[in-house]
């Protein structure tokens, strides 16, 4: 089969796509990257009927193979519908995007461009020293598409992205710029930015005529959300990290993930002796100052929440349906959850600096639970605000933010799940503490909250539990919030 010229790095991402298919990593630069080995792909004779058929995959592979990545995406995507579990189709649907981002940055020939004319009438109103810049621009954009790693690449392109914005504001008609900065910036994963090239080049989309490369890049933005008006206006709130101010992280496809802004302030850490139900590990009670705000997850992790960044989820508890808690988490599950995400935000430029995801501190849930009461739990009506087993005699999950919100906004602090928390598990001193972690060698590590059939007078605030491993109920809420050891 004669094969397509491509550049040497979509052709590097076509055969990553190609063996992905066959569950075999590929060595080579960054930009074929290796899938995780959380998502290694599963074992066929284990796990025959969850798999996509090999005829299936065949064509697929056909397709990869002949260069016609759009049709391998659509025919990757309904696969994937049907066999959500099979890893295989996730690697190569993230690599099939990667293929056809490159391939939008692979301009064609000017004398075949049509849309040059539009862009021709912008180009002879540029001044000289704007001819200059512009052909820089070009020249940087090219030396992103042969960079030979992905953090080359996406240096490069970030560069591109803020020396032609000045450019690109004067001349709103340039379409070649636009083209190549809606390629970049899904790259870059920077969904302002694509969803700005996006409207544009669909303002410019008449006077292109049949520009080949407009409508794939259209389809690949379309196909992220990115030309949906209500998506990318949460996603600027998501760009924001104001304090003061509640926040959403846009996950990948689109699935948000709403934090609640916690503002610093002081506590009673642990319950009195009278408290009833009171374990002795809660206390002596301890006065605690949380030095400084953060962003706490209004829910635990959903099943889709931690599909949307993973590729799976876990499959238990998968029959009550996708908003409810991830549940049997390792507290090391759910620390890598928070690391991935941090990088993944760190590296699109939008976390500020000192932050990071990660899993709250037992205090800082604690502060968060209580919101300001000093109660055993944050409400008297304990069914108005979780399920338990006087409420929910069949102990199944159900979908996050059913219940009411404590004072904060905060739901299903009880009854959504035991909560894995960053610090080690060791005793209460009763000494007065400043933003306190726990030991750094512990019995195993803390984790908070109720499961879905827990015995109301555990429900609350001051309870606390800790495990080496995994249980049957235990999830996790993020925190953004100033950077901890783990």
């Amino acid at each position: 089969m004669n094969l397509p010229r491509t550049p040497a790095a979509l052709r590097l991402i076509r055969a990553a796509a190609f063996f992905g298919l066959l569950g075999l990593n590929l060595p080579g630069p960054a930009l074929a990257e290796a899938p995780s080995p959380g998502l290694a792909a599963p074992s066929v004779s284990a796990n025959a009927d969850r798999l996509a058929p090999d005829e299936a995959l065949r064509e697929l592979r056909d397709l990869i193979h002949a260069g016609k990545y759009t049709e391998a995406s659509q025919l990757n995507s309904a696969l994937l519908a049907a066999h959500p579990h099979d890893q295989r189709l996730t690697r190569t649907r993230a690599l099939l995007d990667k293929a056809l981002t490159a391939s939008s940055l692979t301009a064609a020939p000017a004398a075949s461009r049509p849309s040059d004319v539009v862009a021709g009438r912008a180009e002879s109103r540029l001044t000289v020293p704007e001819q200059a810049s512009y052909q820089a621009l070009l020249a940087l954009a090219r030396q992103a598409k042969q960079a030979t790693t992905i953090a080359e690449q996406k240096t490069l392109l970030r560069q591109f992205m803020n020396e032609s914005r000045a450019l690109a504001d004067r001349y709103m008609d340039l379409a070649l710029l636009w083209e190549m900065r809606a390629a970049a910036a899904m790259v870059l994963d920077d969904i302002k930015a694509g969803a700005e090239a996006g409207k544009q080049l669909m303002l410019l989309g008449e006077s292109a005529g049949n520009d080949a490369n407009l409508p794939g890049l259209l389809a690949l933005l379309k196909n992220k959300g990115w030309l949906d008006d209500h998506f990318v206006s949460l996603a600027m709130v998501a760009d924001q990290y104001n304090p003061g101010r509640n926040h959403t992280t846009m996950l990948p496809n689109g699935v948000p993930l709403a934090f609640i802004w916690i503002n610093a302030g002081n506590f009673t850490q642990g319950s009195p002796p009278t408290e009833t139900g009171r374990s002795f590990n809660e206390g002596p009670q301890m006065a605690v100052t949380i030095s400084n705000g953060f962003w706490l997850g209004q829910t635990p992790v959903t099943q889709t929440q931690y599909k949307a960044l993973l590729g799976h989820s876990p499959r238990y508890y998968q029959e009550a349906g996708p908003e409810v808690p991830v549940n049997h988490m390792e507290w090391e599950e759910a620390a890598a959850y928070c690391r991935l995400l941090t990088a993944r935000e760190r590296e699109a430029g939008r976390l500020p600096a000192g932050y990071a995801y990660r899993l709250p501190t037992e205090a800082e849930w604690e502060y968060a639970c209580r919101a300001g009461t000093t109660g055993p739990r944050y409400a008297e009506d304990l069914d108005a605000i979780a399920w338990h087993s006087g409420n929910n005699r069949s102990g199944v999950y159900h979908p996050v933010g059913e219940k009411q919100p404590n004072a904060w906004g905060l739901h299903d602090m009880f009854g959504g799940g035991w909560e894995w928390c960053l610090d080690q598990y060791g005793p209460y001193s009763g000494e007065p503490l400043t933003d306190p972690q726990g030991p750094s060698v512990g019995k195993g590590h803390l984790y908070r909250g109720t499961y879905p059939y827990e015995d109301p007078a555990n429900c609350r605030a001051a309870r606390r539990n800790w495990s080496d491993h995994s249980f049957a109920y235990s999830g996790f809420r993020v925190v953004i919030g100033a950077v901890r050891v783990e």
